[in-house]
């Protein structure tokens, strides 16, 4: 799976989907995983799991997978565009 950049902000997302559950979540996801001392904040965070594929976690874990932000347009490339509109 490519990145693709974010229309609005230009940092580079995923598009990721749930499996195996009957209501299947989608998600757009930040492309670099967490680092290992970033603090797990609640919040949505996807897990990249090898056999079971993504999965949203309500209370996130460190189970050794990597694990994603849900991406947050936060720059003020955004927030100029917004307050033009």
């Amino acid at each position: 799976m490519r990145p693709r950049p974010c229309r609005r902000c230009g940092a580079p997302v995923l598009t990721v989907h749930e499996r195996d559950v009957r209501v299947a979540l989608t998600g757009v996801i930040d492309a670099d995983p967490l680092s290992v001392f970033a603090p797990l904040d609640p919040g949505p965070i996807w897990e990249k799991n090898p056999r079971l594929g993504w999965m949203s976690l309500d209370i996130p874990r460190r189970r050794g997978n990597p694990l994603h932000r849900s991406h947050q347009c936060t720059t003020d490339v955004c927030q100029n565009e917004r307050s033009s509109q």
